[in-house]
């Protein structure tokens, strides 16, 4: 199977046999997925943000709770510490960035009434 190639002018330039228009194919669907991987880890920076509420870089267990209370999945206090010190790395009781993507993978496990 032989497929055009058309360049970003809209110019026509050859013939493109299968292997190389499915190379074409999984460059693309490599680049979306980066853009995609890109996208989420910019919306989860943004949540992190929100929950940074005194806006030092860093997540508490009382911006933890008061944050998932607002949303409607509350929380005790000591459970906020316990989500913290299962992903505080650094062991400073606070969540870095990275730290609290493994606090969200626990959120998402919360049963909501």
């Amino acid at each position: 199977i032989e497929h055009e190639l058309i360049e970003s002018s809209g110019t026509f330039v050859g013939l493109l046999d299968f292997e190389h228009y499915a190379l074409l194919v999984l460059e693309y669907e490599e680049k979306l997925h980066t853009e995609e991987e890109a996208l989420r880890r910019l919306d989860l920076k943004i949540a992190f943000e929100c929950f940074d509420l005194n806006k030092d870089g860093t997540v508490d267990a009382n911006e933890l709770s008061t944050l998932m209370n607002i949303l409607g999945l509350p929380i005790t206090d000591q459970e906020a510490k316990e989500m913290i010190d299962f992903a505080d790395h650094d062991k400073d009781s606070l969540l870095s960035f990275d730290e609290f993507l493994v606090v969200l993978t626990q959120i998402s496990t919360i049963d909501v009434p």
